[in-house]
């Protein structure tokens, strides 16, 4: 099976890239297996699985500090109550996942992980038809979701192609010209 966390990206919040950059470096893998799956599980940092011949490990360090520092960089200074605003927006959004305990427990260390660098999540529990419903047509700001009984085939064309934004199955409607080829 595959867990992943989408952001999706039509929603202001997710706009600038520092964003994406910042909570990428806050996130914790090891920590989101040992602590929210018990261990059971592998720290993903590819979307092609490790256990794919097309596998090549990708480095994503984990370094709160440097999360801030990129924050703050593209103008997104603690508020008095310590969320991160620019603008007028505040770094808060929604975390939408399923009733299933161990995604519950990460939504919950991702929700906590966050706030460390100044961001407000919310953590919203729904049934998993709902969580498949909203995903699928997009109505989410970001959800913890995934998949079991993957393909042996280990293209990730359908999840990460612009061609399958908005109506396929990259749910986070993510973009990149280099990717696509």
């Amino acid at each position: 099976g595959y867990t992943a966390l989408f952001l999706n990206l039509k929603r202001p919040v997710f706009a600038d890239r520092e964003v994406r950059q910042a909570l990428a470096l806050a996130t914790d893998r090891e920590a989101l297996v040992k602590e929210g799956l018990q261990g059971w599980g592998t720290p993903g940092n590819s979307p092609i699985l490790p256990t794919s011949w097309a596998y090549a490990a990708q480095p994503w360090p984990n370094d709160p500090a440097k999360a801030k520092q990129l924050l703050d960089g593209a103008g997104w200074t603690p508020g008095a109550d310590g969320v991160r605003q620019k603008n007028g927006q505040q770094l808060a959004f929604q975390l939408l996942t399923d009733s299933d305990p161990a995604r519950n427990a990460v939504a919950n260390l991702l929700a906590a992980q966050y706030g460390a660098i100044g961001a407000k999540v919310t953590v919203v529990v729904r049934s998993p038809e709902e969580v498949t419903q909203l995903v699928a047509t997009r109505n989410y700001e970001s959800a913890l979701s995934g998949w079991e009984g993957l393909a042996s085939d280990p293209d990730p064309y359908q999840g990460w192609h612009s061609g399958q934004a908005e109506t396929g199955y990259n749910f986070a409607d993510w973009s990149n010209q280099q990717a696509d080829q």
